[in-house]
Order: C-alpha cells, then sequence, then structure tokens
C-alpha cells in the first residue's frame, strides 16, 4: 500500500510540475534584443605597424627672459622670431637710431669745443 502511494504522489508531482510549466515560453529560444552591442567593422589591411603616439596640449618653457630695451626708440628690424634659439650676443632686434647718432655727434663736437678752450687756457697760461 506505502508503494503504491508513493508512486501516486510521484505521479501527482510530476504532473502538477509538467502542467506548470507547459504555458510558460522557453529561456533558451528567445533573443533579448536589449543587450546588443554596437561594434565597428573594419576591412583587414596589410601595412607597416608604426610605434607612436600623438598627444595635442600646450607646451611651457622651462625658463622664461622677458627682454626690454633701454632706449623708447622703434623698432627698425627684427631678426629673430618666437621660439628661435639664440646665444649670448646674437643681434635681436635694429632700433632707429637716427636720435642716437645725433646725440653722439653733439657730444663730439662739445668735446671738440672743450678741447680747442682748454688748448686756449693752455697758451695764455703758458704766456
Amino acid at each position: 500500500m506505502k508503494r503504491i502511494i508513493a508512486l501516486i504522489s510521484t505521479i501527482a508531482i510530476g504532473s502538477a510540475l509538467l502542467v506548470s510549466n507547459c504555458g510558460k515560453p522557453n529561456k533558451a529560444n528567445t533573443v533579448q534584443e536589449d543587450h546588443i552591442v554596437p561594434v565597428n567593422v573594419a576591412t583587414v589591411t596589410s601595412g607597416s605597424v608604426e610605434n607612436k603616439i600623438n598627444f595635442l596640449g600646450d607646451i611651457k618653457a622651462y625658463r622664461e627672459v622677458n627682454v626690454y630695451s633701454t632706449i623708447p626708440e622703434k623698432i627698425t628690424s627684427l631678426n629673430v622670431d618666437i621660439n628661435d634659439i639664440v646665444q649670448k650676443g646674437d643681434v635681436l632686434a635694429t632700433v632707429n637710431d637716427v636720435k642716437i647718432r645725433q646725440g653722439v655727434l653733439q657730444a663730439e663736437a662739445g668735446l671738440a669745443s672743450a678741447k680747442a678752450q682748454y688748448e686756449n687756457v693752455l697758451t695764455e697760461w703758458n704766456r
């Protein structure tokens, strides 16, 4: 009798499981479209491989020096450009030197006049 009850209960449980899963779709056969990942596709070509990386950015100098003129004159020629390498003694720019030359000529004329006056005073002293 116990065998018959065990057999009937096994058949009842199996039937209940079979009936409960009949209305549900099979998960293995369904495709979930919301998990599709887009990919880029490229055609394979032959070529050389370069070991190079490109970057964008600003390059700043380790040291910067501001250069100022001691005379307030207009620049007539600029001999260097931005980012040029210069050495000590290089001429960077030429300024309008007309007023400076006039000043030098006036100073030389004053010196010649002072020398002439000195010579006159010296000759007067020796008399």
